[in-house]
């Protein structure tokens, strides 16, 4: 049996133990803090920002023509698409038709969508460059952070163009149009598979023939000594906070 006066000392002489150890956890926890901060990246020169901005405008201007015929080619195919099986749905008095026709218009005008939706950055980047000021080194440096910043995005996008999503959505609706045909409307299996196989073939057809540049134009900036945007102003440190362990449970440590 222990006394109450035992008890009470082996309590005090814990909290004593934890009381020392904290000063040697707030040691361990800010190491950090006696390390100075990483000077950020230093600017590029004038000259170098000019240089840069050549590279930049010339890869946009050489990529926007194939960007455009693109962008509007499909646009402006899956819209005459959608009306044309639309007009031929309201126009015919062949029930089998009318369905095929309907349906197709439905699903056609699924693709038009995404054109709407999702601005497609490598059409309008260069244009969108050569539109911003560059009278003074200031302004030339905040063009060149802009520069960079649509390159970087046109080269997501199209990389996201490529990616299995797009593959994944198109056969899915090409798989949801045939099986609407023949499951709900009781068309022939021929009919769906028609729809099918060539919901499919646009679908393929439309995601190979995007254009890739701006992903190696990309790689190329990186690879030619431009590692991305200009730095931002390196910011003061914060205090931070985390939890340590201690002999009497948990501490708190923290860098000021």
């Amino acid at each position: 049996m222990l006394l109450p006066g035992c008890s009470l000392a082996r309590s005090l002489r814990a909290h004593a133990l934890a009381a020392a150890l904290l000063p040697a956890s707030l040691a361990l926890a800010s190491p950090t803090r006696a390390e100075p901060p990483r000077s950020a990246r230093p600017p590029p020169s004038d000259a170098e920002v000019a240089r840069r901005l050549a590279f930049l405008q010339e890869r946009f201007d050489r990529g926007a023509p194939a960007a455009q015929r693109w962008w509007y080619g499909w646009t402006s195919g899956w819209t005459a698409l959608t009306l044309i099986q639309a007009g031929a749905a309201l126009g015919t008095t062949d029930r089998g038709l009318r369905i095929d026709a309907a349906v197709g218009a439905a699903f056609s005008s699924l693709g038009v969508i995404p054109f709407g939706l999702f601005p497609f950055t490598p059409r309008d980047a260069a244009a969108e460059l050569r539109a911003l000021p560059e009278s003074s080194p200031e302004a030339r440096r905040r063009k060149l952070a802009r520069g960079e910043h649509l390159l970087s995005q046109s080269a997501r996008v199209e990389a996201q163009g490529r990616g299995l999503v797009p593959h994944a959505l198109g056969g899915l609706a090409s798989i949801a149009a045939g099986l609407t045909q023949v499951l709900v409307y009781k068309r022939p299996l021929f009919s769906g598979l028609v729809k099918l196989v060539g919901g499919m073939v646009l679908c393929e057809a439309q995601i190979f023939t995007q254009p890739t540049a701006a992903i190696d134009d990309w790689q190329t900036y990186q690879k030619s000594g431009a590692d991305g945007p200009l730095p931002a102003q390196a910011r003061s440190p914060r205090p931070t906070f985390q939890l340590v362990p201690s002999l009497d449970g948990i501490g708190v440590a923290g860098t000021f």
